[in-house]
């Protein structure tokens, strides 16, 4: 039973299965295509134009951070400034502020202080010329009346019967009075002087300057005194007092920075006004005039004070290099002393020919050697361009330097 069943399935099941793979000879073959995965490109068939990329989103606008809430202030019972420790000083409505002194100040007429005591670079030499010349000047009103006493006392007796007889200027209170003197002075020279130093800028220049400056205004007064009375107390506080105005004159009205050319050209007026003074008296006693000796020399001690005045006040228009006035004073004061004393040796009557007595009876030295003098500092000064002999700078640094007095624009030689 079982195998004609098998059998009869066999014969069925052989048939369909010839007739299914059989093709009919009339259709077309077909072709499938599968689709793979690739760039975006069919494997068959026209090409496909590629959509154009999305735009893309604006970037979002970021708004700058808040400044954060304020804090929240404090609760009542907390003062919100805490009390100073300091006590609190009443203050008057009517105290004028310009009236409060303030302390010192780390700079001074625009240059720094250069230590807690000295102000300036001549600082030192400021406070050691006021103590020598105050010690000194207040010794010698103490010495110079008791020296001119014991020389009068002299002469009128020459031997004294008995040492009481005559004034000894070495006496036990002379001792002390020139002790005292000094000190005094020197004290009372160095305490004003460093006030002064403390306060206002030293430079060099002004303390050297106002040493020359007191030696002039200490010749003025002794000429002025000695011209007026023979009294040596008089003649020797005089003498301090012009010491002390010209060295005073010199740090308050030239002030702390003084330039070199004006102390120069006062300096200059002081001592050219000696010499021309010194010329004029030759002429005037080579030609017969009377010339007292005492009265010469007083116009010798006066005539610089008013020099240097002079070119002081000439020195607010002019303003000469340092190096003119130097190179004029030079030449000048060597072309004069030589023509004087070749007129000395060739004119009659001069010293030389005139072989001692009677001698400088002429008056043709003393004029040639003046005029010889003056043209020279003229001609040197009026024909001379210090701009010409600038060294070429060395540095970039230099390049951009410009000297106060020779790099400045040229209109005249001497302003």
């Amino acid at each position: 039973m079982l195998r004609a069943v098998w059998l009869l399935l066999c014969v069925g099941l052989v048939p369909a299965a010839v007739l299914a793979q059989t093709t009919p000879p009339n259709e077309d073959p077909r072709i499938i295509v599968v689709p793979v995965p690739s760039d975006g490109q069919p494997d068959a068939g026209p090409p496909v134009a590629t959509p154009p990329p999305p735009v893309p989103p604006p970037e979002p606008i970021v708004e700058p951070p808040q400044p954060p809430a304020p804090a929240p202030p404090p609760p009542a019972d907390v003062p919100a400034k805490p009390q100073s420790l300091e006590p609190q000083v009443p203050i008057d409505p009517n105290l004028d502020p310009a009236s409060i002194q303030q302390p010192p100040s780390a700079m001074l007429g625009g240059h720094p202080r250069e230590g807690s005591f000295l102000s300036g670079p001549g600082s030192v030499v400021f406070l050691a010329h006021h103590t020598i010349m105050g010690s000194a000047g207040l010794l010698a009103t103490q010495m110079v009346p008791r020296i001119a006493r014991h020389v009068n006392e002299k002469s009128l007796a020459p031997s004294c019967p008995l040492p009481s007889s005559c004034y000894d200027p070495t006496g036990p209170d002379a001792r002390v009075a020139y002790l005292v003197g000094g000190l005094v002075g020197a004290g009372v020279g160095f305490a004003t002087a460093a006030f002064w130093q403390f306060y206002n800028w030293m430079s060099v220049n002004t303390a050297t300057f106002g040493i020359v400056n007191s030696l002039v205004g200490a010749l003025f007064g002794i000429g002025m005194a000695n011209a007026i009375t023979t009294d040596a107390t008089a003649i020797s506080y005089t003498g301090l007092i012009g010491a002390l105005g010209g060295a005073w004159i010199t740090a308050i009205v030239g002030g702390g920075d003084m330039p070199m050319n004006k102390g120069l050209l006062i300096t200059s007026g002081a001592a050219w006004a000696a010499i021309y003074t010194a010329l004029i008296l030759g002429i005037v006693a080579s030609t017969g005039g009377n010339v007292d000796l005492r009265g010469g020399f007083d116009a010798i001690m006066i005539m610089p004070a008013i020099g240097a005045t002079a070119l002081a006040i000439a020195g607010l228009k002019f303003h000469p290099s340092s190096a003119q006035i130097l190179r004029a004073d030079f030449f000048g004061a060597g072309v004069g002393l030589a023509v004087w004393i070749i007129s000395e040796l060739l004119v009659p009557g001069g010293f030389f020919a005139s072989q001692g007595i009677g001698a400088f009876k002429s008056a043709i030295p003393y004029v040639l050697a003046g005029v010889g003098a003056a043209g020279t500092k003229v001609i040197v000064s009026l024909l001379w361009a210090d701009t010409v002999n600038a060294p070429v700078p060395a540095t970039a640094f230099n390049y951009y330097y410009r000297d106060p007095e020779l790099d400045r624009p040229y209109s005249r030689v001497w302003w």
